[in-house]
């Protein structure tokens, strides 16, 4: 707390009766919304993140939405802050960078239908984006760009990873041969994603 204060402080940022007053001299305050139910994992650290912000005088508060309600405001640009799941890159780190680029933000209050709900605009990573997709993965570029790419990303904060969570997806071959394997990774085979159909059209008869 005491470093973000110092932060804060560094920018104009001034406090009243222990409370965080913004540079238009207000109170600062936040609501943080999540499309999980109280007792959801995002949820919970929602909490604890908010206990965070209140240490340091920010009035944080948090609200629970039906993911319809959610994911529309999230879309409109029409929420401060919120704690869900990003679901970013299955087997390229592109997958994930692309779907930020300025070409995909439009303003609060227009729908966004590209991605980047954030409203992210970095020409710096719209730049290494459009390098990495002239190029292939296995390209020696393209290495020293993914690092690029993961700088900009974390430095901008526009998305703030907290923790990752591991899936796993099992098959048998009693009846089926080419499934996925460790050995044999042709697809990220989740039967939630649309990846499944490269599963259903490879599998043979055993």
């Amino acid at each position: 707390p005491e470093a973000a204060k110092a932060l804060l402080t560094e920018i104009g940022y001034t406090w009243q009766n222990d409370k965080l007053i913004g540079l238009d001299g207000q109170p600062v305050k936040v609501e943080f919304g999540t499309p999980t139910g109280i007792q959801g994992m995002e949820y919970l650290m929602a909490q604890d993140w908010i206990e965070d912000l209140k240490a340091i005088g920010i009035d944080a508060t948090l609200q629970h939405y039906e993911q319809p309600v959610w994911f529309d405001k999230t879309a409109n640009g029409q929420f401060d802050a919120g704690v869900w799941w990003m679901c970013g890159a299955t087997v390229d780190p592109l997958e994930l960078y692309g779907g930020y680029t300025s070409d995909r933000a439009v303003a609060i209050g227009e729908r966004a239908v590209k991605g980047n709900d954030v409203r992210l605009k970095d020409p710096e990573l719209d730049d290494v984006v459009h390098k990495l997709m002239a190029i292939t993965p296995d390209d020696p570029a393209a290495d020293p760009l993914y690092q690029q790419a993961y700088d900009i990303f974390i430095r901008d904060a526009a998305v703030v990873p907290l923790i990752q969570t591991y899936y796993t997806a099992y098959f048998s071959d009693a009846y089926w041969a080419n499934a996925p394997t460790n050995q044999n990774l042709y697809t990220l085979p989740f039967n939630w994603w649309a990846q499944i159909l490269f599963v259903l059209t490879n599998v043979k008869p055993s």
